[in-house]
């Protein structure tokens, strides 16, 4: 299991004992740090708040706050309020009914809170007071202890950090009263605009350490209160991040570098890119990946050599940049070169890279594609046609090429395991099934646009649509013709995910940003294909659902840990309902009964009652369950599991996983065929997809997609499917 990260504000404000004076701070102080962390984009603590609770009741939430914890559970607990000395230098924190002079009875004692400390299994223990402290004493009565609180030496112990907003006493008494004003409690307002601006993170990592806020808070307090001196103190092995940067851009003297006119500049700041990743966390790493491949394609060979190389080390899998594929790619371009030099009357062939690039790949996709295809063409057939294409025989290359195209009409129209019973022309409003292959063929690729993120087609087989994530369009393809006929401005923001209505006169589109400051869903009209509305959302919406009957649509937000339910009528949103941490992917049982949640950081499939609208089950599956998919005419459910390169099946009888098939790298998306005999696995890390036969679970294919596959969408007639490839910008 994941780490807990859990923790405990108690703020007092009001006291029984008049000698107390009343605060007006604790309660916001409290109510806003319990913002900044339980957000799940911030800080994601599970966080307790007691306001004016008695002695009792608080001691007996500390104590249950540091059971059964774990070691590398992370826990926070902080004070607000007053903190009350007494004359043999022994600190309390009044509660609401504390009274100054029977503080061993009525006050928190630190003895009390430190021996819970000890007793606590975490080794990642923080300890906030911001405390207005005074002695607990009338005037004119000798302290045996000193003005000086001495807090921090009250809370030593391994494992613990403890911050402390000031360590001296601030108020006196005057007979039996306090009196004077003690400094505004600024340090909680610190803690607090550090966490949640994001300017905490002072080394620009993308997360904010308690080391780092401490110094962030210290700083500022000591600028506006120049009498308050924040103290820390420390005994832990390693860093404690807080909070992540929820604002973290690059930073500008980084950019500014990457972007300089002189090479020996940029290439500086690629050593500076490559410290930051190591520094940084995901986001923080995912953005310097894609500042040094811009600079692989540097004017100056210098950097741009640099860069390919500092990729391959910080990235040996990235499918944007295969250094072996350019490898390659320039070999094939120097075999050219020697076999056909240019004529002289030619222009240099460094004038015309477009044009003669253009004609390799064309020449490599089709020798390349037609064997994929053709299984039991006559092997002479194709010989003929190289040779012919190899010797520039025009006249014999294009008639061995019709012959060939004819070839693989028939065998496309006929099946390759035997003849369809389905029809032999494009989908129609009634598609008929065809058969499912074991290792089905592979197509040409279908340029489609900038980033494609995820495919979806329409119920009835028509078109294909495609949600372009840094062009923000949605592109609407033609099944029968493979040909783009529209694109959607989606303005909102960039689309990541859609799911079609069962009648298909609805898409929704979930739009995030990675910043997450934009989270929305859009409805698209598809007979007009425009936005209709937007359906504002509180977390990033992942992959959403519609019920087999319409009427609702389910939800996942990522970052809150639940799913919302929306009427699909009036486009509101009617209940939220709590699953585990990161759901990415909503899949409904064929009657509708029920729907699973992949929930990804959580390595859980949820189960939820559709009715009653509750999770009836949570179902452990292997590491970073990413999609979800329901069998057409078995009872199983299959999760693909993003970092165990597996897809989980789980019986939805017993709702237990039965068994585990290993696919390729980062499976990120599964699909059933319509005859549920064969599921597809796209393997984002290995660009492929994986072919599953539903009877044997076993793979009887990996077929090649393009660079960076990311989802699948298998046509209502089973016969044709198109797998996304983010990076290539097309359709397999």
């Amino acid at each position: 299991m994941p780490p807990r990260r859990s923790a405990l504000l108690v703020g007092t404000y009001r006291y029984v004992d008049s000698t107390l004076r009343q605060l007006t701070a604790p309660a916001r102080d409290a109510e806003a740090l319990a913002d900044a962390l339980s957000n799940p984009e911030i800080a994601n603590f599970d966080v307790t708040v007691l306001i004016n609770k008695p002695y009792h009741v608080v001691l007996q939430a500390i104590g249950e706050f540091y059971d059964n914890r774990r070691r590398d559970d992370l826990t926070l607990l902080y004070f607000t309020g007053h903190g009350l000395k007494d004359d043999r230098g022994r600190l309390y924190l009044a509660m609401t009914n504390t009274i100054h002079d029977r503080l061993l009875f009525t006050g928190l004692s630190a003895q009390q809170i430190d021996e819970a400390m000890e007793a606590c299994s975490s080794q990642q223990k923080i300890l906030v007071l911001d405390c207005c402290y005074s002695g607990a004493f009338p005037a004119g009565h000798i302290s045996k202890a000193g003005s000086q609180v001495n807090t921090l030496e009250k809370f030593r112990g391994k494992g613990r950090v403890v911050l402390t907003a000031s360590d001296s006493t601030q108020y006196s008494f005057e007979g039996n009263r306090i009196v004077g004003e003690g400094s505004q409690s600024v340090f909680t307002r610190f803690l607090v605009e550090g966490l949640t601006t994001g300017e905490a993170d002072l080394d620009s990592d993308g997360e904010i350490s308690i080391d780092e806020l401490y110094s962030y808070v210290h700083d500022r307090v000591i600028e506006e209160m120049p009498q308050q001196r924040p103290k820390k103190q420390e005994n832990v092995e390693g860093r404690i991040v807080v909070a992540q940067n929820i604002h973290w851009v690059l930073p500008g003297y980084i950019r500014d570098a990457t972007k300089s006119p002189f090479a020996q500049e940029r290439v500086a700041a690629l050593d500076r890119l490559a410290h930051l990743h190591r520094a940084g966390n995901g986001r923080v790493r995912a953005e310097v990946i894609n500042q040094i491949y811009l600079l692989t394609d540097d004017d100056s060979r210098i950097v741009s050599t640099a860069a390919r190389k500092l990729i391959a080390e910080l990235n040996p899998d990235m499918s944007r940049l295969d250094v072996a594929k350019q490898a390659r790619h320039e070999a094939e371009e120097q075999a050219r070169r020697e076999e056909q030099p240019p004529r002289e009357e030619q222009p240099p062939r460094e004038e015309q890279p477009r044009r003669e690039a253009d004609g390799v790949d064309a020449r490599r996709n089709i020798v390349l594609w037609i064997p994929r295809q053709l299984r039991r063409i006559p092997p002479a057939l194709v010989v003929l046609y190289s040779s012919a294409l190899h010797r520039r025989h025009v006249v014999i290359a294009a008639g061995a090429l019709l012959a060939l195209v004819g070839i693989v009409l028939l065998v496309v129209l006929v099946g390759i395991n035997g003849p369809s019973s389905g029809p032999t022309h494009a989908p129609s409003a009634a598609p008929t099934i065809g058969p499912e292959v074991a290792i089905p063929a592979v197509g040409p690729s279908i340029q489609v646009g900038k980033t494609p993120t995820f495919v979806a087609v329409s119920p009835n087989g028509r078109q294909a649509y495609i949600a372009n994530r840094d062009a923000q369009i949605i592109t609407v393809l033609d099944t029968a013709t493979s040909r783009v006929t529209r694109t959607v401005p989606i303005a909102t923001g960039p689309p990541q995910h859609l799911v079609f209505a069962p009648d298909g006169r609805r898409l929704y589109v979930a739009i995030y940003n990675d910043e997450k400051t934009i989270h929305e869903i859009d409805v698209i009209d598809t007979d007009s294909n425009s936005v209709i509305t937007t359906i504002p959302q509180p977390a990033r919406p992942f992959v959403p659902a519609v019920t087999p009957d319409g009427k609702q649509l389910f939800v996942p937000e990522h970052d809150i840990g639940a799913v919302l339910v929306i009427d699909t009528a009036t486009n509101k949103i009617i209940k939220q309902i709590t699953v585990a941490p990161n759901p990415h992917w909503v899949a409904f049982s064929r009657d509708g009964s029920r729907a699973y949640t992949a929930n990804h950081e959580s390595n859980v499939i949820s189960v939820i009652d559709t009715s009653m609208l509750t999770v009836l089950k949570t179902i452990p599956v292997a590491m970073s369950p990413h999609s979800i998919a329901v069998s057409p005419d078995r009872p199983l459910v299959a999760s693909v599991n993003y970092d165990a390169n597996s897809v989980s099946e789980i019986d939805t009888n017993i709702l237990e996983v039965v068994r585990t098939i290993v696919v390729g790298k980062n499976p990120r998306d599964i699909r059933w065929a319509p005859d549920g005999r064969f599921a597809y696995v796209v393997n984002e890390g290995s660009n492929t997809v994986s072919v599953i036969d539903a009877a044997t679970s076993q793979i009887t294919a990996n077929m090649p997609t393009g660079e960076n596959p990311t989802s699948i969408a298998v046509l209502p007639n089973g016969r044709q499917a198109y797998v996304s490839n983010l990076i290539s910008g097309t359709l397999t």
